[in-house]
């Protein structure tokens, strides 16, 4: 009863945010607009800072716009006669749904004694915490173990779901490198939750593959977007500028710094870091992958509907083995699109998305020697406003995501 009673005033901490210190989006545009218009209008304020890219692909590119830049913003697209849509003109009611909170925590908590549920976007303490409880309660199964520390002194935590074979392949899953990638986090979550509670409906896999998951790359920076700023999207590291992060997707030591990066460390989304490997949570996230030596490898991103194949690096160097990666994908584009009819994209990174290096996949393909690394952009599609899935789709994005995992694991 204690321990319940301590769990529900964690709950209610959590939610307690003070209102002082959380960024408002009131007003703020998201505008899908094409690429070569962005460089024809948008260029300055981008470089400046006022605006920012978000998603988008090789022609149409999402720009979120504050509100207090969007009279400029739309100003300077129709002086450059640029097409452009809204796909909303309040972005904080859009997040407002996104953190409806779930009214199951709470009577999860006193059911059973953790309080996940794939129905609201939860605190690093409850996955943390849920991962624990997993452990516990399956001894046999799962082990939680970390990495190593952040910049901040938080665990990167993993989880082992063991096959019980000696001779079992190994099969790496990852989600949050990205702090404002919630879908991203709860889908890596929900992956743990099957593979263990659920473990007999997946035994044709499970009984020969170790599975490792680690759902929150990014602590600090998760932490940080409840907290603080929603669209947080780096880590915490505080630099002599006064600026702060590094994005840990641009900092693995695979061509690292050669394309679609920032070497500017105030850059608000792509700084790449001082050097390949210079924040402590992708080099010890990549030691641990080097001792393993996964046979597969997924990291879930948001969002944009995609199955992205290495290497990302430039426009035109793929793995030898690109066809195979292809022909698996596939198999994973078509066991996400059964789950509820949506179509992810499969293909080359750069054709889809664009040239971006120092990426988890390519160093996991190119320097580790995964046979499949992948890595998969999850829900909603470029039509919608990407990183404010409302909760009510939380469950069925990461059953997609499930899918595509387990397809993959099913080639392994």
């Amino acid at each position: 009863m204690y321990r319940a009673i301590a769990l529900l005033s964690a709950v209610l901490f959590a939610g307690s945010i003070s209102a002082e210190s959380v960024v408002s989006y009131d007003g703020d545009n998201v505008l899908s607009i094409p690429v070569d218009g962005v460089e024809k209008a948008l260029r300055s304020l981008i470089d400046n800072g006022d605006v920012e890219r978000w998603g988008g692909n090789v022609t149409h590119l999402q720009i979120h716009v504050p509100s207090a830049k969007v009279e400029e913003a739309i100003g300077a697209l129709a002086r450059n006669d640029v097409d452009y849509s809204i796909l909303t003109e309040d972005l904080q009611r859009d997040l407002d749904q996104e953190t409806v909170a779930s009214k199951n925590r709470v009577r999860n908590i006193f059911r059973s004694g953790h309080s996940m549920d794939w129905t609201s976007y939860h605190r690093l303490s409850d996955i943390h915490n849920y991962m624990d409880y997993l452990a516990k309660t399956y001894p046999n199964v799962a082990s939680v173990a970390s990495a190593g520390k952040t910049i901040e002194g938080r665990d990167l935590k993993y989880l082992k779901i063991s096959s019980g074979n000696r001779n079992a392949k190994k099969f790496w899953v990852d989600g949050g490198i990205h702090a404002r990638e919630w879908a991203a986090t709860a889908s890596a979550a929900y992956v743990m939750k099957e593979l263990v509670e659920n473990r007999s409906k997946y035994a044709s896999v499970l009984n020969k593959i170790d599975f490792y998951v680690m759902p929150v790359m990014n602590p600090d920076g998760y932490e940080y977007s409840h907290t603080n700023e929603r669209m947080w999207r780096k880590n915490r590291r505080r630099h002599s500028s006064g600026c702060v992060g590094a994005d840990l997707n641009r900092n693995w030591g695979f061509h690292w710094g050669e394309s679609g990066v920032s070497k500017n460390p105030c850059d608000p989304q792509i700084y790449a870091g001082a050097k390949a490997f210079s924040e402590p949570e992708s080099q010890s996230i990549a030691n641990v992958i080097s001792s393993l030596k996964p046979e597969g490898y997924i990291s879930f991103h948001t969002y944009g509907q995609y199955i992205l194949i290495p290497f990302a690096f430039d426009d035109y160097t793929k793995p030898n083995d690109f066809n195979e990666l292809r022909r698996v994908a596939l198999k994973a584009q078509a066991a996400m699109k059964a789950v509820a009819g949506e179509t992810y994209k499969v293909g080359h990174t750069p054709t889809l998305v664009g040239a971006a290096a120092g990426g988890s996949d390519d160093w996991v393909k190119g320097v580790a020697g995964a046979k499949y690394a992948y890595t998969f952009e999850l829900r909603p599609n470029n039509d919608r406003v990407g990183f404010a899935l409302p909760a009510r789709l939380i469950s069925v994005a990461a059953q997609e995501a499930l899918a595509g995992v387990l397809a993959v694991a099913n080639e392994v």
